[in-house]
């Protein structure tokens, strides 16, 4: 792997570290994005080979209740059930990627007793950003 490589995994677990337990079945590759919702890794299975998107979204804060981290898990899980019906519609596979697995973590510690952590895995799909699209639309008017 060359040190380019190595470099931006060891910045994209600095940043939303992935636990063991998803590294054991995804080999992480690189940073595709990150935003205020979380980070999102290419990575590969590494049973099947598979190209995979895996969103991590980090859903508490400081000071967080468990209420309040049991509600943003709650809202993530509910769109995540709202993407896997939309995926089920006729031409939904256009656009929308399939669904791997969902896996929620939790990772107390002193700092940060209410870290969950959700990661959501999807069929990697190539495409453009956001910026490319805009900037597409723009040269077409």
């Amino acid at each position: 792997m060359d040190s380019k490589a190595s470099n931006t995994i060891k910045s994209a677990t600095t940043q939303s570290p992935v636990p063991q337990e998803i590294r054991a079945r995804y080999k992480v590759t690189r940073i595709l994005g990150k935003g205020a919702g979380g980070v999102v890794y290419k990575a590969k299975n590494r049973a099947s080979g598979q190209a995979v998107a895996i969103k991590a979204i980090v859903h508490s804060c400081e000071g967080d209740s468990d209420e309040v981290v049991f509600y943003k898990a709650k809202q993530i899980l509910r769109e995540v059930a709202i993407l896997r019906h939309l995926s089920k519609l006729p031409g939904a596979a256009d656009f929308i990627p399939r669904l791997v697995e969902v896996i929620q973590t939790s990772s107390p510690s002193p700092n940060r007793p209410h870290l969950v952590t959700t990661f959501v895995v999807m069929e990697f799909v190539k495409g453009i950003t956001l910026k490319e699209f805009m900037d597409d639309q723009a040269s077409e008017q």
